[in-house]
């Protein structure tokens, strides 16, 4: 297996921990790299994001994108980025359940920027270390097995009630749609937060994708 991530700060965290970043992905390391360009495509400007929503009074956009973020970074194995956003997050929460009070976010905001800078940095590295065939070429495209495992870690989610479920769907959502309705009736259960609804769709999901294939 090629070797992805593991450098370390002076407190010897990891600037991305590759090996609890596969776990997630039952150790699927072609999945995990494709969620990894995911990251890459979609997370890069988060702490942009979050900054534009709060100069607009956007408290409540600048949360959703702080905690998507958190669930992402612990889903690839980016440990002080998920520490970092949910600090972000929890700050948000905190203000806006005190009216609003005035918080001085570009601190926080500050080193947001350079954690992301440093998690793509060793994305970048460990994708210049890997055989270049045609790189992102069709990249929400995935196998069959590649899809079994992404349902199953979805099921996963929505079975202990994580809310987690919620950035994991966002992040494979174009994966999902080419199910169609039943595809449809999964978000409406996810929107009404009926998690054990939502659930009970996923094997019609499953049959969708795999009649298409």
């Amino acid at each position: 297996m090629t070797t992805i991530g593991g450098r370390a700060r002076e407190d010897a965290v990891p600037i991305l921990d590759a090996q609890a970043g596969l776990r997630n992905f039952q150790n699927d390391e072609p999945l995990y790299r494709r969620i990894l360009g995911d990251f890459q495509r979609k997370h890069g400007a988060d702490h942009e994001a979050i900054a534009s929503s709060l100069a607009h009074g956007e408290k409540i956009d600048a949360r959703r994108v702080a905690h998507t973020l958190k669930s992402v970074a612990a889903s690839i194995g980016a440990l002080r980025l998920r520490e970092i956003a949910a600090s972000i997050e929890k700050t948000l929460s905190e203000t806006l359940s005190r009216g609003g009070a005035v918080v001085d976010f570009a601190p926080a905001l500050g080193g947001l920027r350079d954690e992301i800078s440093l998690v793509l940095n060793e994305i970048a590295a460990s994708t210049e270390a890997e055989p270049q065939t045609t790189p992102d070429a069709i990249p929400e495209e995935r196998s069959d097995a590649e899809m079994e495992t992404l349902l199953d870690g979805l099921e996963r989610l929505l079975e202990s009630g994580s809310v987690d479920c919620f950035a994991f769907e966002s992040e494979i959502r174009s994966c999902l749609s080419p199910a169609g309705e039943p595809y449809e009736r999964f978000r409406a259960r996810l929107d009404d937060l009926d998690l054990p609804g939502a659930l009970r769709v996923v094997p019609e999901i499953r049959e969708k994708l795999r009649l298409k294939n």
